[in-house]
């Protein structure tokens, strides 16, 4: 467990992005990517104290812990790393003041709760060389942990030593926790979180399915991949594996999400929750550990990381991109021409639509205004895009999307409060000038029914004839010689 390592490559299989109601680009089947599925957080996590190889994670609000330990599970260190900045130092040994920890075996697992306003560590020791299964719990005090507690792990009376673990459930009073064992099974275990050591008896909650995953359109059987650690956030349960083989010299590792809501019984991956990962910046080894998600909603995670058998020094932590369990919604208002004509409004990142949704149409003529509503918007800086035949795009730059929703409407600025799109660009050229006047006031056209009109598209408002009140539209202060739109969100 967790110490096979492997040339791992990243294709982020799921429609990360929910796009309502116009899904974009999001299949069932693989959406291929690479490098650029994720970003480095932290540089290189150093080897130190003897300490060579990348274990358990956790992800706190702010900070990272990452375990690291030495080939023979004596020693093992915790990096702790700025979920922002990426800065990074060894945690402290409370009871020494060291950064040295010789009592946490492989270190296969970690995860990180508050509770009561103090925040805590917990960390499974495991492995082949240790009879049973432990979780030492450490309450964290800036960069220094403080052993609190030492828990022991049975199933069935006898001993019970398994490769994951996760705060499943957890207050003032008791602590759940999930094992992953048996590569498929998961159990559950209390123990009250007051205590500061005893024995937590498990039982069998459900089984995982990894045999009929949907790569790239394709079933996969994953049961020979490494098993790795587990991490649970509102009943879903986050699975890492690790590549075990090579196809075509790639080696693989991949995160699969399950719904715990569905047990007991045997769970199959949700299909937006499969992230199956690549990384040609270390070619021999892109081993991932574990995951976790930080209080920023992202999923972040450890790996090993080799460039060749002689440079391996590389072990970092990770954030997958346009990913967040945090879903907001972004709203506003845009006032136009000709009801009968839907409106596109997307979300962009680098020029690449994220999310998008289009307007119904009306029935009616002349100036209306509508209301918009992008759901399931993930983190992130977008660019808005509103578009209609006959007017020229509008550009709203920068817009900025956490956890909570982002209402247009209420911003300081008018012109991203009251979107107006400018219209009378009856040719389509990207300018309201004198050549959208010359095709209207053509013989053929010019008061004309749109019907009989030789260029029905110089109905501007919508009316269906091509006349002088779709002339006023063009060529009045607001549109005509206007050039479209580009407003900074943060401009006020």
């Amino acid at each position: 467990m967790k110490h096979v390592p492997a040339r791992l490559s990243v294709f982020l299989i799921c429609a990360l992005l929910l796009l309502t109601p116009l899904l974009i680009p999001g299949t069932a089947a693989a959406d291929i990517l690479y490098d650029d599925a994720y970003t480095q957080i932290a540089p290189t996590l150093h080897q130190s104290n003897g300490c060579t190889s990348t274990q358990g994670f956790a992800a706190g609000n702010t900070y990272l812990y990452s375990a690291m330990i030495q080939g023979d599970n004596t020693n093992a260190v915790i990096h702790r790393v700025h979920k922002d900045t990426g800065s990074t130092c060894l945690m402290k040994n409370g009871a020494n003041g060291t950064t040295s920890f010789t009592n946490l075996g492989h270190a296969n697992d970690m995860d990180f709760a508050v509770v009561d306003g103090k925040e805590y560590l917990f960390v499974l020791a495991s492995g082949n060389d240790i009879e049973t299964g432990n979780i030492i719990v450490f309450e964290i005090r800036d960069d220094t942990l403080y052993q609190r507690a030492r828990y022991t792990l049975s199933y069935n009376g006898g001993n019970f030593n398994p490769s994951g673990m996760a705060v499943y459930k957890i207050d003032s009073q008791t602590v759940t926790f999930a094992f992953k064992w048996s590569f498929t099974t998961i159990s559950t275990g209390s123990i009250s979180f007051q205590a500061t050591s005893g024995d937590i008896p498990v039982t069998v909650k459900c089984y995982l399915d990894s045999t009929q995953v949907n790569i790239d359109g394709q079933p996969r059987n994953f049961n020979d991949f490494a098993n790795q650690g587990i991490y649970i956030h509102d009943e879903i349960l986050y699975a890492t594996y690790a590549g075990c083989y090579k196809i075509e010299t790639v080696y693989q590792s991949l995160i699969l999400g399950f719904d715990l809501t569905k047990a007991p019984g045997t769970l199959q991956p949700e299909e937006d929750l499969i992230f199956y990962i690549e990384s040609s910046n270390y070619p021999r080894a892109f081993e991932m550990e574990d995951c976790g998600i930080a209080g920023d909603g992202k999923l972040y995670f450890n790996t090993n990381c080799w460039k060749s058998e002689t440079d391996k020094n590389h072990d970092g932590v990770f954030v997958l991109n346009d990913f967040s369990v945090h879903k907001s919604t972004v709203t506003g208002e845009i006032t136009s021409f000709h009801p009968g004509t839907p409106t596109t409004v997307q979300l962009k990142q680098g020029g690449i639509v994220k999310y998008s949704t289009v307007s119904g149409i009306q029935s009616g003529s002349g100036e209306i205004t509508q209301s918009f509503c992008l759901e399931n918007v993930s983190p992130g800086t977008y660019d808005l895009v509103c578009t209609k035949d006959r007017h020229l795009p509008y550009t709203i730059t920068g817009i900025t999307v956490g956890a909570e929703d982002v209402d247009l409407t209420t911003h300081a600025n008018p012109a991203i409060a009251h979107i107006t799109l400018q219209a009378g660009d009856v040719n389509n050229d990207g300018s309201v000038d004198l050549v959208d006047v010359i095709v209207l006031t053509s013989s053929l056209t010019y008061s004309q029914p749109i019907q009989e009109a030789a260029s029905p598209h110089a109905d501007v408002n919508g009316d269906n004839y091509c006349d002088l009140q779709d002339l006023i539209v063009i060529t009045s202060a607001e549109n005509y010689n206007q050039s479209a739109p580009v407003v900074p969100f943060t401009e006020t």
